[in-house]
């Protein structure tokens, strides 16, 4: 791993903070809001998954498929429009841990990441529609982080981790599907998120799957 990717990768809890937009607004509009209370407007999602690393070069040669979850509130702010705010986790494992190179074995060396977003999802509005395809787009921060690698055996030592908060952003589609009469549903999505650290970007794309409330 280049001495650049590490210190790029070595990014640290990127606490992100984007607020939901509009919500003013959208009291303003009243013609154009769902009826019901706030309340009823509001969903609440939970997803777990994974993620392929994508870039740069050395994240998919060096690193696992990561692992990690996701969830969100989505407030119903016009038909078809909702506004949304989401926190992800993601942990990628170093190929290489665990293994011995020289009389050296290494350990540590994972990279996670920590993203809070805010955004837009636009999808079917039709409420006959059981299955209900969305696109969704939001930006906010994240921290990513790189720990510390160990060596033990012939040679001792270590590599202090790193990290970084940055700017992140993520696209991604999917579906909703909500069996008739049920409070309950179900969400599958694809997308691409890609981080902004030290003038690199360490991208991404997370598959998941999940329930919404």
């Amino acid at each position: 791993m280049s001495t650049r990717f590490a210190r790029s990768c070595r990014i640290g809890l990127l606490v992100g903070a984007v607020s939901m937009l509009g919500l003013n607004a959208a009291h303003a509009q009243g013609e154009a809001v769902p009826a019901g209370s706030t309340s009823d407007r509001l969903g609440l999602r939970v997803e777990g998954g994974v993620a392929l690393p994508l870039t740069p070069s050395e994240f998919p040669e060096g690193w696992s498929l990561g692992f990690g979850a996701a969830g969100g509130l989505d407030y119903d702010w016009k038909p078809g429009l909702q506004l949304t705010t989401d926190l992800s986790y993601y942990r990628f494992a170093n190929e290489l841990s665990g293994q011995s190179s020289g009389g050296s074995n290494l350990s540590g060396n994972s990279i996670w990441t920590l993203s809070f977003l805010g955004g837009v999802r636009m999808q079917s509005s039709d409420d006959s529609d059981a299955v209900a395809p969305f696109i969704h787009g939001s930006m906010g921060l994240a921290i990513a982080s790189i720990t510390a690698i160990q060596f033990s055996g012939s040679s001792t030592g270590s590599i202090p981790s790193e990290t970084e908060v940055a700017f992140t952003l993520e696209l991604n589609g999917g579906a909703t599907y909500r069996p008739a009469g049920s409070n309950i549903g179900y969400i599958f999505d694809v997308g691409w998120q890609p981080i902004f650290v030290s003038g690199e970007m360490l991208s991404y794309l997370p598959i998941r799957f999940g329930i919404v409330f």
